[in-house]
């Protein structure tokens, strides 16, 4: 990797393109169980990946918003350690899996399989997050185990950008939100600052941990341990206002609102949890 790592930093590529190494499929990125990976790679000449940084209880505009409460963060934002970790490295979400998109595009109220699709909802601008809230986003869920369809409020689902590409920043290819469980639904607000409704906004994108495994997801902690994270994780906390509270970072102080799932996410929120 420091070769590649070297010939990024010295060509200054743009991750968009998949110039030079990042155009390359880097195994330990990969999942095994997420079949989508050569199929990604040569549809769009960029290497994907399935692991995600977390960002906490919360998600925001990545560049332009407050930062998180997550290990992760815009580099203009913060600069975290370990140190930063005050909940402890036991209780903390660095690294989750994440399902990779399929590589097709789904059309305005078209149903997605709701691990690797976006579901972008009804929010009045793509730089107001708290307008989204956990539980819009949690509803868009159909019976089938798909995300999408009118009846929720879902303009657009789509499904060839979670994962795809190992070498970008923005939230919908190397982060996740720990706010809803394991394969629930992933979310965005809908359009750039205008207020679009016809087009997701890859800025504000809540991201959930998912796999192909049964019934949950792996994630590592800030103790360098690796666990298994279940899809019936606990995600409001009692005595708050649970997924309807706001997931902006400048809104959330003190202990997570979405549960278990919450406090493994935020660094600073005083909780002690466990997976």
């Amino acid at each position: 990797m420091t070769p590649a790592y070297e010939e990024i930093v010295s060509q200054n590529y743009n991750p968009t393109t998949g110039s030079g190494p990042l155009g390359q499929m880097i195994s330990v990125f990969v999942c095994p169980s997420d079949l989508r990976s050569e199929d990604n790679r040569i549809a769009w000449n960029i290497g994907p990946s399935n692991y995600h940084c977390s960002v906490g209880d919360c998600w925001t505009d990545w560049y332009n918003g407050p930062g998180t409460r997550g290990p992760f963060c815009h580099e203009s934002k913060a600069v975290h350690g370990l140190e930063s970790l005050t909940d402890g490295t036991s209780n903390t979400l660095l690294i989750g899996e994440v399902c990779q998109a399929s590589n097709f595009n789904q059309n305005s109220g078209v149903k997605g399989d709701i691990r690797g699709s976006i579901a972008s909802v009804k929010a009045a601008k793509s730089d107001t997050p708290s307008t989204l809230t956990g539980r819009v986003c949690f509803n868009t869920k159909l019976s089938n185990g798909y995300v999408g369809g009118t009846s929720t409020g879902v303009v657009d689902v789509d499904c060839d950008s979670v994962g795809s590409r190992w070498g970008d920043a923005w939230d919908v290819y190397n982060t996740f939100s720990a706010v809803l469980p394991p394969n629930a639904p992933a979310c965005s607000t809908q359009g750039p600052a205008s207020g679009s409704l016809s087009y997701w906004s890859e800025r504000t994108a809540l991201v959930t941990m998912s796999s192909h495994h049964s019934g949950g997801a792996n994630a590592a902690l800030g103790d360098g341990s690796v666990r298994f994270v279940s899809e019936t994780i606990n995600h409001e906390t009692p005595g708050t206002s649970g997924l309807d509270a706001s997931a902006d970072p400048s809104e959330l102080i003190g202990e997570s609102p979405f549960g278990v799932i919450g406090a493994l996410g935020s660094i600073n929120g005083g909780e002690s949890v466990t997976p």
